[in-house]
């Protein structure tokens, strides 16, 4: 689940997967380079969300995952979405 979230953290802030994982252990924070690029920390989050959303839908409209494993997918993915965007600068990702 973290690897979806990131690629789609990558994605909304105009990054590849391999940037956005530089600029983590370079110890910037997803909330810093969202806010860098205009988002509040509400806002980058929700959209995240949606895109997990859409990405388990599409896993689960073609047969990959239930409903019920949709379900608690998108659980985890709010709750360490929500871990990702409120880490601070000087903690370790």
């Amino acid at each position: 689940m973290l690897s979806y979230i990131l690629d789609g953290a990558a994605s909304l802030l105009g990054l590849t997967p391999l940037e956005l994982k530089q600029y983590l252990q370079d110890g910037d924070s997803i909330r810093h380079i969202a806010e860098h690029q205009g988002f509040s920390a509400a806002q980058f989050s929700e959209q995240l969300l949606e895109h997990i959303s859409m990405t388990l839908k599409e896993a689960q409209t073609s047969g990959q995952i239930t409903q019920r494993r949709h379900e608690d997918d998108l659980q985890l993915a709010r709750q360490q979405i929500e871990r990702l965007v409120d880490i601070h600068e000087d903690q370790e990702f």
